[in-house]
């Protein structure tokens, strides 16, 4: 698995290199699949205004490998997060790795919990409202 990470990044390094920074934001639509009208939509946008066209290349071009974790794909995890708090509240800290004893516990009392983590990587779903919305936000008026 480290292996095709590896051989991934170093295909990608050579082709941003090879190609300039126009290579590199073609690799990046070309990865956003479906959401790649999305991301064109921003570059439109901004076609006119060259310092917020770059911060939208930028943006496009550094989302490559990025992801997030799908908050509802865990929701199966809070009885962990509560009763966490709940201890921490009780007692301040933990002590005497404690966490583990708690963690064992619920693993016992719920065992039919099964979580499988779900990441959406940002090409893929982030809307175009959502980058012109934070790129017009850190440029002053």
């Amino acid at each position: 698995m480290v292996v095709k990470y590896f051989f991934f990044f170093a295909l990608l390094t050579f082709y941003a290199c090879s190609s300039g920074e126009n290579g590199l934001l073609e690799l990046a639509l070309d990865k956003s699949g479906e959401n790649r009208s999305e991301l064109e939509v921003v570059l439109d946008h901004y076609k006119d205004d060259l310092k917020k066209l770059e911060a939208a290349r930028f943006l496009i071009c550094n989302m490559i490998g990025k992801q997030v974790l799908d908050s509802n794909s865990v929701k199966g995890n809070q009885v962990y997060f509560d009763a966490f708090a709940n201890y921490r509240e009780t007692y301040g800290s933990f002590l005497y790795d404690i966490q583990y004893a708690i963690y064992d516990s619920i693993n016992k009392s719920y065992s039919h919990i099964k979580v499988n983590p779900r990441f959406l990587f940002d090409l893929k779903e982030l809307s175009s409202d959502y980058l012109i919305h934070h790129i017009r936000s850190v440029f002053p008026k």
